[in-house]
């Protein structure tokens, strides 16, 4: 989730610039026109200025935006192997697989995020959790894959859904209750858990 704010952020920028917004547009529209990918590389810096400050999307998350967008648009992921760099959330080729795998709620994409170098474990647990969400289908194996990850708010999230999904609600007790974790607010993995299926004490 916290790259995904970080993503937000930058869209919520680049839609508040009707010039950037035309001109990237323009070149991401001819792109997949004249099925031409490499074209995103023409990318440039845009930048506007809002009521309180000058803001400007640097070329290289625009070329991002663009063969995204192109991926979206022509059903080809492969398009996000294409996409060099990084910005404050991670490798563009990461977001860009982690996005696509929303976009089409393909849970397989996911995978992809494990064959980098140190895999993003943030990114990957995000995206096993939410495509399963948008699919409306989770699957405990999808989530045991993120067990050891690191990321356990987002595994009780993901067992939780579960849990509700197959109405056996006592899945959060059997996988959280040796767990000594507990979350800002004070509840462990297991309240978090419960409380997310719905049971109600």
């Amino acid at each position: 989730m916290r790259l995904l704010a970080a993503f937000i952020l930058l869209a919520f920028a680049f839609v508040q610039s009707p010039v950037g917004q035309d001109e990237l547009g323009q070149l991401t529209a001819r792109a997949i026109r004249e099925n031409r990918p490499s074209l995103c590389e023409n990318a440039k810096e845009l930048c506007y200025t809002s009521d309180f400050e000058r803001v400007c999307i640097s070329a290289a998350d625009n070329r991002f935006i663009c063969y995204r967008q192109y991926a979206f648009a022509k059903n080809d992921s492969s398009i996000c192997e294409k996409i060099n760099g990084e910005n404050a959330s991670g490798p563009y080729r990461d977001q860009c697989f982690e996005h696509y795998a929303r976009e089409k709620k393909e849970l397989g994409i996911c995978e992809k995020l494990k064959s980098t170098d140190g895999t993003n474990k943030i990114l990957y647990a995000d995206c096993i959790d939410s495509v399963q969400a948008l699919r409306g289908d989770y699957v405990l194996e999808g989530c045991l894959k993120i067990k050891d990850l690191g990321e356990p708010y987002t595994f009780a999230t993901c067992i939780a859904g579960v849990a509700r999904q197959t109405k056996d609600l006592s899945l959060c007790s059997r996988t959280f209750s040796a767990s000594t974790i507990v979350d800002f607010w004070g509840n462990t993995l297991l309240q978090r858990c419960e409380t997310q299926a719905g049971v109600q004490k």
